[in-house]
């Protein structure tokens, strides 16, 4: 994991920061809702200060989904290896530790961006084969049928 250290590196320019539009009939995540504050940021003109209050939003919003999604005792637990949580569960371990003042170890923007991929593959592959018989039913079939505006987004 590459953690972002003292360089001229802008935080969140190490490659081109992504975005995507979310389609305006998908409701914002109230984790995202409830982090992401333009009134902090318009608390200074300092960019590089932005940026530190940008990936500190981004830190809570990580933290939170993991507090939601990872681990047994999660509202909503996803299905992954005992190892891939341990691995989540270390990274969002970091990202308190910055957050509280305990370190001062930024993660990089990319290490953030990244941090859930292996897991949605992990669960890619669990449900490979479930999902490849459920292609084959009728069921699926009047699903995609009554969905078709939004498989078209």
């Amino acid at each position: 994991m590459h953690v972002y250290g003292d360089t001229n590196e802008s935080i969140l320019s190490r490659q081109e920061v992504r975005q995507f539009d979310v389609p305006s009939i998908v409701p914002v995540s109230a984790i995202i809702r409830e982090n992401w504050k333009e009134e902090e940021l318009a608390k200074t003109d300092l960019e590089s200060e932005r940026e530190r209050i940008k990936l500190l939003m981004m830190y809570s919003m990580a933290i939170q989904l993991c507090e939601k999604y990872i681990g047994n005792h999660t509202k909503y637990p996803v299905n992954i290896s005992h190892q891939m949580e341990l691995e989540v569960q270390s990274k969002k371990n970091q990202l308190i530790a910055v957050k509280s003042g305990a370190s001062d170890q930024l993660l990089h923007f990319d290490d953030l961006y990244h941090m859930f991929d292996n897991i949605i593959t992990e669960m890619f592959h669990l449900l490979d084969g479930s999902f490849g018989r459920f292609e084959k039913t009728t069921v699926y079939e009047q699903w995609c049928q009554r969905h078709q505006r939004f498989l078209e987004l």
